[in-house]
């Protein structure tokens, strides 16, 4: 059977497809003919392509006379209309691509399981922690984290992170930790069954019986792949004992009396002598310490440093101060235990950790009563305790009030002054209340205020009288207290606030009195002995320099002192010359504010301290027949170890005349010796 074929072996004849020309020559060819032309290699010739200008031009060019399927030759699926092609399906498009990128996703990750993962064994990085499970609070702990690499193929960018629980504070670690915090390390890379280890040391502080779980994670990359992987871990440790008890006793009210002293008691229940403790008090402001008894040594405002403390050796410390009535309702004051750090020596300052942590806490809170009266005692405007002078003028006040809801009937008010430095003839009662030396109280009642016959509700009132401190006298300084305490009583016919007694007392207020001081300065050519200490022409000459000496001498008769400061201010055309002290205390001269300054950091009673300084003087013509001025007022300023107070004294300024300086005497205004 024969087969109509396209004759292609005459160029003028072949068709152009492209262009849809009808089909001029069917020739008829057996399968012999052909097999015997392709076996010679025969190839027909294309005949050159025309350039259209269009797919529309092609097709308008084509003549096709025949039945030939146009449609087929363009798109063979129905449903379109001649030559016009349907629009590709853009959302469709979009979704066979997403689904084709997870199928290669997918792909990926399997293949690397089939294909590269199939060295990793699944048991991971093992981490372990050994160290005593039980600890004393206080005492240092050592841990080793050991690690080990399980799997079958080496790991790298390994990091261990602890979180630490309260009461863990790191010391050190072996490698050293890579952060502030102290909690994370970067280790090396690990082979397989290869291990590691960090050697972490810590204070471990808790209360007894308590729980502290230390936990951690250990993150990797096996080798070869981006993907990491978390090891987590955890350790429990027990504080199966303490260094130290604590404990403190208080009282639960407070009434008109605000004076409160709170017994803090420690004791050392380890089996070695004890060091590294301190004791920090917490107390809002309404209240203020005024003094403390025990061997604890007072280190700041608040902290006391508790010193070597013996095995099993009871020890206290009594606080005694005051609340201010007028703001307190309900305070809570807390007595702190703290431990020192057992963090090493920081080499670059060479100084040791200031570190302290809480190691204990006790609290006691205080109420102030509901009392049928209200009562306070004040002076020189303070209802707390101050320091005061011998000489001093106290000026009392005494409120009163009636609190309850009814009325208080035949009310006495009786004020009590115990001590023996009271000048009771100077006593200005404004009320003229009844004085009774030999019990040192002055009493008010209803014969000198009619309103006190009855206090009605709420009923309130004042009193107000002044009185003066006596001078220092010799037979004062042996004494060994050297203070006032006043305080005020108020009974009442039908006060049941307390009906034993039937009285109400006001708040104490101690008036400790401060040291009397010796304090001297001079100026000298001559000392007592009449050798010069001073040099160059006396009286000063015009034009010519002379040499002073200048003598601070002080001494405290009663009390400790400290901080001392004594400093003055030399004159313009006064110069610095040279000083000593005695003992190597600081005395210096600041050549920018011209002041020259000596400080004691203490004093002793009845220990006498001397400062010496050279000053020198060359007067000008317009100074002559003046006395000059050598020093300005010199300031002596204090702190009374007993008195808790301040001392503030000034003497006057030194001249050239020499005050004291009998040899010198007449010598002190300048001259003019006209020598040109």
């Amino acid at each position: 059977m024969k087969k109509n074929i396209l004759d292609l072996s005459d160029s003028k004849s072949k068709p152009n497809l492209s262009l849809g020309v009808k089909i001029k020559k069917i020739q008829s060819r057996d399968k012999n003919s052909i097999k015997k032309r392709r076996s010679l290699g025969a190839r027909p010739k294309m005949p050159k392509k025309k350039k259209i200008k269009s797919i529309r031009e092609r097709i308008n060019q084509a003549n096709f006379s025949d039945k030939t399927d146009v449609n087929g030759l363009w798109n063979k699926r129905e449903g379109h209309t001649n030559f016009d092609r349907k629009p590709v399906n853009k959302g469709k498009f979009i979704s066979l691509l997403i689904i084709f990128l997870f199928i290669l996703v997918g792909a990926t990750i399997a293949g690397w399981y089939f294909f590269g993962n199939k060295e990793l064994s699944g048991d991971g990085v093992s981490v372990e922690i050994k160290t005593n499970d039980q600890v004393v609070s206080g005492e240092g702990l050592e841990l080793k984290i050991k690690y080990l690499n399980k799997e079958r193929v080496k790991i790298k960018n390994l990091e261990l992170r602890l979180n630490y629980p309260d009461g863990f504070h790191y010391i050190s670690s072996e490698p050293k930790a890579m952060t502030l915090s102290s909690n994370v390390w970067k280790l090396d890379d690990l082979k397989s069954d290869e291990s590691g280890e960090i050697v972490l040391k810590v204070q471990v502080i808790g209360a007894l019986g308590d729980v502290l779980k230390l936990a951690g994670a250990l993150s990797y990359q096996p080798a070869n792949f981006n993907s990491g992987f978390e090891s987590n871990f955890e350790k429990d440790i027990i504080i199966e004992g303490e260094l130290l008890e604590l404990s403190m006793e208080a009282p639960e009210e407070i009434g008109n009396d605000n004076r409160i002293t709170y017994h803090i008691n420690y004791k050392n229940i380890s089996d070695q002598p004890l060091e590294n403790f301190r004791l920090r008090m917490e107390y809002p402001e309404t209240f203020s310490i005024i003094e403390t008894e025990g061997e604890a040594e007072l280190y700041d405002e608040n902290i006391w440093l508790l010193n070597k403390i013996g095995v099993d050796d009871p020890k206290n410390l009594d606080l005694k101060g005051f609340f201010d009535l007028e703001r307190v309702s309900s305070s809570t004051i807390s007595a702190i235990l703290e431990i020192k750090s057992l963090t090493p020596e920081i080499p670059l300052l060479n100084e040791k950790n200031p570190n302290w942590y809480e190691y204990k806490r006790v609290e006691k809170t205080i109420q102030l009563l509901d009392i049928a009266a209200n009562l306070k005692v004040l002076i020189n405007g303070e209802y707390q305790d101050s320091a005061i002078n011998w000489g001093d003028e106290l000026n009392y006040e005494v409120d009163y009030k009636n609190n309850s809801d009814r009325a208080l009937e035949n009310v006495s008010l009786e004020m009590r002054l115990d001590s023996e430095y009271i000048n009771w003839e100077t006593l200005s009662d404004d009320f003229n209340g009844f004085l009774d030396e030999g019990s040192q109280t002055i009493v008010w009642d209803k014969r000198v205020i009619p309103s006190l016959a009855k206090l009605e509700a709420n009923q309130e009132g004042k009193i107000y009288f002044r009185i003066s401190v006596r001078d220092l006298v010799a037979e004062f300084l042996d004494k060994e207290e050297h203070k006032i305490e006043s305080e005020v009583k108020l009974r009442a016919e039908n006060l049941i606030a307390d009906p034993e007694e039937e009285v109400i007392n006001s708040n104490l207020v101690i008036n400790r009195i401060n040291s009397a001081i010796e304090f001297e300065t001079i100026a000298r050519y001559y000392d007592d002995f009449g050798q010069e200490v001073g040099s160059g022409p006396l009286p000063p000459v015009v034009g010519e320099t002379t040499s002073y000496q200048i003598v601070w001498n002080i001494k405290s008769l009663i009390n400790d002192l400290n901080n001392i400061l004594i400093k003055t201010t030399l004159p313009p055309g006064i110069e610095w010359g040279q000083g000593i002290t005695a003992d190597e205390q600081n005395l210096i001269f600041n050549t920018d504010t011209r002041q020259v300054v000596w400080q004691i950091d203490n004093l002793m009673a009845n220990q006498e301290s001397v400062a010496k300084f050279n000053i020198l003087v060359t007067p000008e013509e317009g100074q002559v027949d003046q006395i000059l001025t050598l020093t300005n007022t010199t300031m002596f300023l204090a702190h009374d170890d007993y008195s808790k107070g301040k001392i503030n004294l000034n003497s006057n300024y030194l001249t050239t005349e020499l005050k004291g300086d009998q040899k010198a005497t007449g010598n002190g205004k300048v001259i003019d010796l006209g020598l040109e």
